[in-house]
């Protein structure tokens, strides 16, 4: 079996390039290793928000929401909601001595197309659709070798394509 990390990184890197130069990409938000069957939480966005081209194939320093900075006013509110909603799980589950941050460095963090735009509305139609195409065939084959035991998805759009995934692979 291929490493998933490389085969999604491929995947990735081919559909940036056919979309051309104006697109970045942010795949996981926390290092690569946490892209295993170890990893029984999944977090997943959209995509990166913002005008960045830059091409990050995983931080691995920690957890993005953690650990960066570099965040817009809109980006940073959503970073601390994220931490937020992580404390909250945390004391939910009843991790003794966990807290939120802690839960989010054990946690694979990702968005459903890893693809940038400025906003998910303003993604152009053409090149969202092919975007869309590489994302649900990065999850499929993902989701074929590795098992999480929960998958948080932020929004209803990743919901629903992560649902048409799970449809596709008859789960």
């Amino acid at each position: 079996m291929s490493d998933p990390f490389q085969h999604a990184v491929g995947l990735i890197r081919a559909t940036g390039n056919e979309l051309g130069s104006s697109f970045g990409y942010e795949f996981l938000y926390c290092p690569a290793s946490l892209l295993s069957d170890r990893s029984r939480l999944w977090f997943l966005g959209i995509n990166p928000g913002g005008s960045s081209k830059r091409k990050v194939e995983q931080n691995r320093d920690g957890n993005a929401y953690n650990v960066e900075r570099c965040w817009s006013r809109d980006g940073e509110v959503l970073r601390l909601q994220v931490i937020e909603l992580f404390g909250l799980l945390a004391a939910a589950l009843n991790e003794e001595h966990s807290y939120g941050a802690a839960l989010l460095e054990r946690t694979l963090t990702s968005n459903f197309c890893p693809l940038t735009s400025e906003t998910w509305k303003s993604f152009p139609k053409e090149q969202r659709r092919k975007a869309m195409g590489c994302s649900r065939a990065l999850w499929e084959y993902l989701l074929e070798r590795l098992s999480p035991r929960v998958i948080l998805s932020m929004g209803r759009l990743p919901f629903l394509e992560l649902q048409r995934v799970f449809a596709r692979l008859g789960c």
